[in-house]
């Protein structure tokens, strides 16, 4: 768990629950019909569809909120399709009043395998306007522009699509369909561990899909086997992503016992273009309600893959401490005459520490107050801090063999943590040239009684 500039965050997340469980299944049927088992004799099927089933293989270990009014579906169209490409059936419903599922009715189709493509809260003209007898339209290559970077959701609802390639024979009785979401739900819930009341005035991701016109690809790009309601991302070509901005006003308190609850809809991403590749959340906060306006940022942390990207339908729901501390980094090096010393630059949570040379170099870490400046004492006490741990993306080459347990002048290889100099050592290659990522985690010992908190920092360290 990665936690940066006076944010704990906890990186978990799922896709929407289904206010119906849709078990995909295809069950018993027309036995009564002796030639039911001969290819293209007739069959008649009951259909549901329904929006969002739940993504099991996605889950994390807390409960998601409910739905959201506005979040299920007002119109929805079913384009049944045969192996030929030719549209068989096309059935619509509108003015639906947002519900999650819907009895379509039944459908006799010749025995044989069919593609049906669902869609709700999308017009028939935004999809071709499709026509029985008619050649389907190529919906796997069609583009739909998505404004999901919204704190208010679309009039008309959410947009949602699926396809699904079923065979339709003797023993089908009912064909579940299923729509999904074509946005992400996040939900932040901050806890204030603080002195101070704070407001939260708005919130910004970095990497993340733009609105626009041919965003998205009209259908999803099943994860999971398919089944799961979890997608992974299916962007346009040439789609444009970067900074959104959601301003919302939340009040966080200080000391209170529930957290406060945030809510955004953002547009399924690919992984951040940015130098860790990972997603940034940056909050606007007030303190005290007061008038100056503080900006605190943490990486969204990946442990296990999770953050790689946005998928539509995704639920995220993300806890974030706001925390009093923020980590000052100083990197010493030993260039020759005319190089360049070390420099380090904190943005958007990592720290680039940017050597010119190779040698023995320190990295020095200081914890401060956000609130006053202060610097907080080394130690396991009341208001102070200590490091807790250390660690290294894959196996950098950038480094000199070994390591060190001790300061010493020129020694040092892969970097490592020394307790009696209270600083990061290691030894860069003279003639290497690269990058290598670090997590620097550490604690501050509680004050008044409160438990200790951890802190994890992202570290990139380049040698040029």
């Amino acid at each position: 768990m990665n936690i940066t500039a006076n944010i704990t965050i906890k990186r978990t997340f799922a896709a929407w629950a289904a206010a119906v469980a849709a078990a995909l299944c295809l069950v018993a049927c027309s036995a009564d019909d002796p030639q039911a088992d001969a290819y293209g004799s007739p069959v008649t099927v009951s259909l549901r569809l329904a929006a969002a089933p739940a993504a099991s293989t996605r889950a994390w270990n807390g409960a998601q909120s409910d739905p959201t009014a506005g979040e299920g579906m007002n119109s929805w169209a079913v384009v049944v399709a045969d192996g030929g490409g030719t549209v068989v059936k096309v059935l619509a419903n509108d003015g639906l009043g947002d519900i999650y599922s819907d009895n379509i009715g039944e459908l006799t189709l010749p025995a044989g395998t069919y593609t049906f493509y669902s869609f709700a809260n999308i017009s028939m003209t935004d999809i071709g306007s499709p026509k029985e007898g008619g050649q389907c339209p190529d919906f796997g290559t069609m583009t739909f522009g998505v404004s999901g970077n919204t704190l208010t959701l679309p009039e008309g609802g959410i947009p949602m699509s699926n396809s699904q390639t079923i065979e339709i024979g003797a023993a089908t009785q009912t064909v579940e369909l299923w729509v999904v979401r074509m946005l992400a739900k996040m939900e932040l819930r901050l806890t204030n561990a603080t002195a101070s009341d704070l407001t939260v005035t708005g919130v910004t991701l970095d990497g993340v899909t733009q609105n626009a016109v041919g965003n998205l690809m009209l259908l999803p790009q099943p994860a999971g086997g398919g089944e799961t309601g979890a997608c992974s991302p299916n962007i346009a070509e040439g789609a444009a992503a970067g900074n959104h901005t959601w301003e919302q006003t939340v009040a966080v308190p200080a000391g209170a016992e529930e957290p406060a609850t945030l809510v955004f809809y953002v547009n399924e991403s690919l992984t951040p273009a940015n130098a860790h590749g990972l997603f940034t959340l940056t909050l606007a906060l007030k303190r005290d309600g007061g008038e100056d306006g503080e900006m605190r940022y943490a990486l969204i942390t990946n442990d296990d893959g999770n953050w790689n990207y946005i998928g539509r339908n995704d639920h995220r729901v993300i806890p974030v401490t706001l925390d009093d501390y923020r980590l000052d980094l100083t990197p010493y090096d030993f260039p020759p005459i005319g190089v360049y010393p070390a420099s380090v630059k904190e943005e958007d949570g990592l720290f680039t520490c940017t050597f010119h040379a190779g040698g023995h170099f320190h990295l020095v870490p200081q914890v401060m107050r956000y609130s006053t400046g202060q610097a907080l004492g080394y130690g396991s006490g009341s208001g102070q801090w200590q490091y807790t741990g250390w660690a290294t993306d894959g196996t950098p080459a950038i480094y000199a063999d070994g390591t060190a347990t001790a300061d010493q002048p020129d020694n040092g290889g892969a970097p490592v943590w020394v307790e009696g100099s209270r600083c990061i050592i290691g030894k860069i290659k003279e003639t290497a040239t690269g990058r290598a990522y670090h997590t620097l985690t550490v604690s501050v010992g509680g004050t008044g009684g409160e438990a200790a908190r951890t802190l994890s920092y992202r570290i990139c360290i380049i040698k040029e």
